[in-house]
C-alpha cells in the first residue's frame, strides 16, 4: 500500500531537483531550499510511516498531508515569484495532486481499519 506513494514522492523531488537548477540564485537557496527539505522530510516520514504501527500511522499520514499543502502552497509561490514557469508548476502539482489523491486513499484504508 504504502509502495506507490513513496516511489510517487521520490519521483517528484527528481523533478523538482532538476527545477531547482533553474531557480535564480537567490530563490534557489530560500524558498528552493525549503521546498527540498520538506521533500526530503516527507520521504523520511512515509518511511517512518511504513515501520509504525496502526493507530500511529495516522498520526504520521496527517503529518505528511499537512507537508503536501505547504508544497502545493510553496509550489504555487515559486510560480507567482517566477522562479518557476507555467508548465513546469502545472507538472509539479499535478504530481502533488496524485499524491495527494494517494495519501488520501491509504488514510482512508486506516481509518476504515481503526475507526
Amino acid at each position: 500500500n504504502f509502495v506507490p506513494v513513496v516511489h510517487c514522492v521520490y519521483e517528484f523531488y527528481k523533478l523538482f531537483h532538476e527545477y531547482l537548477k533553474l531557480f535564480a540564485k537567490t530563490e534557489r537557496y530560500s524558498i528552493g531550499g525549503k521546498i527540498e527539505l520538506i521533500i526530503l522530510d516527507t520521504i523520511e516520514l512515509l518511511i517512518e510511516c511504513t515501520q509504525a504501527e496502526n493507530p500511529e500511522k495516522i498520526n504520521i499520514l496527517k503529518q505528511v498531508d499537512t507537508k503536501i499543502q505547504l508544497l502545493k502552497l510553496l509550489m504555487r509561490l515559486s510560480y507567482e515569484t517566477k522562479s518557476i514557469d507555467i508548465k513546469k508548476y502545472i507538472e509539479l502539482e499535478k504530481q502533488l495532486n496524485e499524491i495527494g489523491k494517494m495519501l488520501g486513499g491509504w488514510i482512508r484504508s486506516l481509518t476504515k481499519k481503526n475507526p
